[in-house]
């Protein structure tokens, strides 16, 4: 996987989250949604659980939200001294709840989490991969990103990285077939498969036409 990345505010962490998704394969599914049907799209469910294989247990998982900060949300997608990791694959509007309750945790003089949060990494995915309707990108998120930033929205220290792929190299993914392709979490089948990029720029199985 190719990582791409934006700073602001002086984001200066040294971890292990960009080499970790650098290991990473690509993983697609069948697209359920109208005029995509049986197309291959990018899967968040299986990227998200690579994501979590990969980073734990060097990140904690899903750490509760305190009760007195609990109008913000159940918990935060990853955490490690004082470094928060929020996964947004899902519809592009989470990113100002992503980015505004760190904002808060980032400015509260008492320790939300064991240590005082200091910063926030935003991982999504490329525009390259095709996806469900309305889910965020790193290239959208990144112009909002840049608004918010030019007028002094927000002072957390953040880092965007965007997952997509080295056209001239692709050529290997993780095909995954749920039970039901939208809401579940468990699957039939995950296999490495064959995949190109059609004359359409899409991607394909290699093997179909």
């Amino acid at each position: 996987m190719k990582v791409l990345e934006s700073k602001y505010n002086n984001f200066s962490e040294i971890d292990n989250v960009v080499s970790v998704l650098n290991e990473l394969d690509p993983h697609f599914k069948e697209s359920d949604q109208n005029k995509k049907i049986s197309t291959v799209i990018f899967d968040p469910k299986g990227t998200n659980q690579v994501i979590k294989e990969k980073l734990v247990p060097d990140w904690t998982p899903n750490l509760p939200i305190p009760k007195e900060h609990k109008h913000l949300g159940k918990d935060v997608d990853f955490y490690k001294d004082g470094s928060i990791i929020e996964v947004q694959f899902s519809n592009y509007p989470f990113l100002a709840n992503n980015l505004l309750r760190s904002e808060v945790f980032y400015k509260s003089h008492a320790s939300v989490f064991p240590r005082k949060v200091r910063s926030l990494t935003i991982i999504t995915k490329g525009k390259f991969f095709p996806s469900s309707n309305s889910t965020l990108y790193y290239e959208q998120a990144k112009s909002h990103l840049d608004s918010w930033y030019d007028n002094n929205i927000f002072t957390i220290p953040v880092r965007l990285l965007g997952l997509t792929i080295d056209e001239s190299s692709f050529e290997d993914g993780v095909w995954t077939v749920y039970g039901n392709r939208r809401y579940a979490r468990d699957f039939l089948s995950r296999k490495i498969e064959k995949f190109s990029i059609n004359e359409q720029g899409k991607i394909v199985f290699s093997n179909k036409s």
